[in-house]
Formats: C-alpha cells, structure tokens, sequence
C-alpha cells in the first residue's frame, strides 16, 4: 500500500475546508484500506495456525493411543514373562525334589550293597 498523500505545503490550516476534507477523505480511505487488508492479513494466519493447531491436537491424540497400547502390551508380556518365571522355578524346585530322592534311593541301595 502506498502512503497516503501528504499534506499540503504550509499545513491544513492554510487550505480550504473543501480541499482539507478532500485530504481527510483519502487519508481515511487509505487507513480503511490498510486495516482490511491487515485484517484480512491476521484472519488468514489465525486460521492457518488453528488448523495447524488441530492437526497437532489429532497426532498427539493418535501418539497417545499408541503409546496405551504399547504400555497395555508391556503389560500382558510382563504378567507372561512373570508367569514362565514362576513356572521355570517350579520345575527347578521339582528338579532338585526328583534329584535329591534319586540321590538318597541310590545312597540307600549303595549302603544295601
């Protein structure tokens, strides 16, 4: 946008009411024009930044949503691992009970011989 006119050469106060609101006239359209155009300016950036805000509000809602779901599957796989675990100790505890009766009938048929 250009600059409105300038004043007149020696002020307003030295020209007539007719060229003086003539003057006022086309400093006003131009300020008008600017603020329209600013106006509209802004306009356009809020939009583009509220849908820019929405699409971050979407990602952000979809990486939460896979970010529950991996914890939920961290979860189950924990409770199977703790499972094995327990059933691993089991089978040791089982092993060392089948061992130890192994180890006292052969002891115990050593002593026979």
């Amino acid at each position: 946008f250009g600059a409105p006119p300038p004043p007149p050469e020696g002020g307003l106060s030295r020209v007539q009411p007719v060229q003086r609101d003539g003057h006022f006239e086309a400093v006003t359209k131009g300020l008008k024009r600017e603020m329209r155009f600013i106006k509209q300016k802004f306009q356009v950036e809020l939009e583009e930044k509220l849908s820019e805000n929405m699409r971050l509000k979407a990602q952000v809602a979809a990486l939460k949503e896979n970010c529950d779901q991996q914890a939920l599957h961290i979860q189950e796989q924990a409770k199977a691992l703790d499972e094995v675990r327990r059933e691993g100790q089991q089978d040791i505890a089982q092993a060392y009970r089948l061992n130890y009766a192994a180890e006292r009938r052969a002891a115990t048929m050593q002593a026979r011989l």
